[in-house]
């Protein structure tokens, strides 16, 4: 993500150094503030979603990354997931992520912007956090 070298190890003191490295993550999605099985919508007007913490974001480095924050951010995807398993915390079973975004947003600063028939790199990051 990134590899701004003034952020390598840290956040950059002041981001707009990093202003050339900045990297859409789309959507960053901490699970243990939603419910399975639920679907959670597009939350217009802010990149930071109080309710699921489903923020779309950006990055810089593997260290850093930041709510969409320019005039015309808002998280313009939504989802749901489900685990197979009862007990969630189980290393048996597997995770279902369902998720949609609109193809353009109004945050072209750090949004990616998708086109039809068009194709598009993207990756797909998930771990467990050890808290």
């Amino acid at each position: 993500m990134g590899g701004c070298p003034l952020a390598a190890t840290s956040c950059a003191a002041d981001p707009t150094d990093c202003e050339d490295y900045k990297v859409d993550i789309g959507g960053h999605w901490e699970l243990s503030t939603t419910e399975q099985g639920v679907a959670y919508g597009v939350n217009d007007g802010t990149g930071d979603d109080a309710v699921a913490n489903k923020d779309d974001e950006y990055s810089t480095s593997p260290f850093c990354r930041f709510d969409d924050d320019d005039a015309n951010a808002a998280n313009e995807w939504e989802g749901a997931w489900l685990h197979t398993a009862a007990d969630t915390n189980t290393t048996d079973g597997s995770y279902i992520f369902e998720m949609s975004r609109t193809l353009s947003t109004a945050s072209s600063e750090s949004d990616a912007q998708l086109m039809g028939g068009k194709a598009t790199d993207f990756g797909f990051g998930y771990w467990v956090s050890a808290n």
